[in-house]
């Protein structure tokens, strides 16, 4: 129907206008031309409106999804936040535990590295002990032989055999 309005419209006023009749220079055919001027100027801004509506529509779908992402992007921020804090909790646990450990495994080599040690000193007593023992056992063995011989070379006697036995037995029980 524009098409019509403006082949209609701008062949009479072009014509008339043109031809230099009389009725063109009336003022309804000019008041005519302007009317039909501002139509094509209204339809073709309607024209450049529905385009801008389309834009307008596009652009609020994009809006729209650009903040449905943003929300998700948001979400899934704070859900990575939530994870790495939780991670963090549990890494300083395993340092805690860690540390602990390191620590209760050095006390328990260092009593052992006592014990062990206390046990060698222990060890070194007794065998020191035994040898003195030993010493004392062979010095008494000693002692009563001479005795026996210079008893027996004197013929004084003073221990009988019985004696003899009892002596060397609570002699050798004082070890």
């Amino acid at each position: 129907m524009d098409s019509y309005i403006r082949n209609s419209g701008e062949c009479t006023c072009k014509v008339s206008l043109t031809a230099g009749s009389s009725s063109s220079c009336k003022p309804q055919n000019k008041y005519l031309c302007y009317l039909l001027d501002e139509f094509e100027k209204c339809s073709a801004q309607s024209n450049d409106l529905s385009k801008l509506q389309k834009d307008h529509n596009g652009s609020k779908k994009e809006l729209t999804e650009a903040q449905r992402e943003i929300r998700d992007l948001k979400f899934e921020k704070q859900l990575l936040s939530e994870k790495v804090a939780a991670l963090q909790r549990e890494m300083q646990e395993q340092k805690l535990l860690h540390s602990q450990l390191r620590d209760e495994a050095s006390s328990e080599f260092r009593s052992l590295y006592r014990k062990a040690g206390n046990q060698e000193k222990d060890i070194d007593l007794l065998k020191y002990q035994m040898k003195m023992g030993a010493k004392k056992n062979a010095l008494d063995i000693e002692n009563l032989r001479w005795e026996l011989s210079s008893s027996r070379k004197y013929g004084h006697t003073t221990y009988g055999s019985s004696d003899l036995t009892t002596e060397i037995g609570t002699s050798s029980d004082k070890m």
